[in-house]
């Protein structure tokens, strides 16, 4: 595996983004499972393994620790009050472990999320993409309702009413940087958080995480 980049906000939040090269077969044995663990991820396929090894991994590597997942499938840490995150994209696999309600999302650009976009995102936001890079735009939308989703952690949620993400009509400067740029919104009955929206570019990869707005 190889470390592409390593980021923290504030000094309670640390995201890792690494690609997926390592051998299977050494992955296996570096990820420190146990015989319950080793036949659950047996029925999945190749790349699924290597998903949840490398996760697996990362976090080990980063809190001492190995996850596990409640029965809405969201992953915690075994005995830790962290929150954690894990996404992946092709070849590229990120993990977030903050003191705080985090999720995160990492996607390839692709031209296809135009067709499906208007799915999430009423007209109004549609036509306030910034024409300059309006997929990019697009891709931070979208990466901001997923991750917003996986923070929030149960399912049943609905991306067009339920979570809301604050426009934003420019693009930072600077989009090679993990920064703020706009506001999200998780309500759904009684619940009701509000997250900071990051972003930043990498290679052809859009990262997006949602960070509860308690954190400093």
């Amino acid at each position: 595996m190889s470390l592409i980049s390593s980021s923290k906000i504030g000094t309670e939040t640390q995201i890792i983004i690494w690609r997926m090269d390592e051998n299977f077969l050494h992955l296996k044995e570096i990820a420190d499972l146990s015989d319950n663990n080793l036949i659950k991820i047996s029925t999945l396929t190749e790349k699924q393994q290597r998903e949840q090894l490398t996760a697996r991994y990362l976090l080990q590597q980063l809190t001492g620790k190995n996850y596990c997942k409640d029965a809405h499938g969201k992953p915690h840490l075994e005995d830790s009050p962290s929150a954690i995150s894990i996404s992946h994209s092709r070849d590229f696999l990120v993990v977030a472990v903050s003191a705080h309600l985090i999720g995160i999302d990492i996607q390839y650009q692709t031209p296809r999320l135009k067709k499906i976009a208007a799915r999430v995102m009423n007209e109004e936001k549609l036509n306030q993409l910034d024409i300059s890079d309006e997929l990019l735009h697009l891709h931070i939308y979208w990466g901001a309702k997923e991750a917003l989703f996986k923070a929030y952690g149960e399912r049943n949620l609905h991306f067009k009413n339920n979570i809301l993400i604050k426009p934003f009509l420019k693009l930072p400067d600077n989009l090679n940087v993990l920064q703020q740029v706009t506001m999200g919104t998780v309500t759904k009955n009684n619940y009701l958080k509000n997250f900071k929206i990051f972003f930043q570019l990498i290679n052809d990869y859009v990262l997006v995480v949602a960070l509860e707005n308690s954190a400093s």
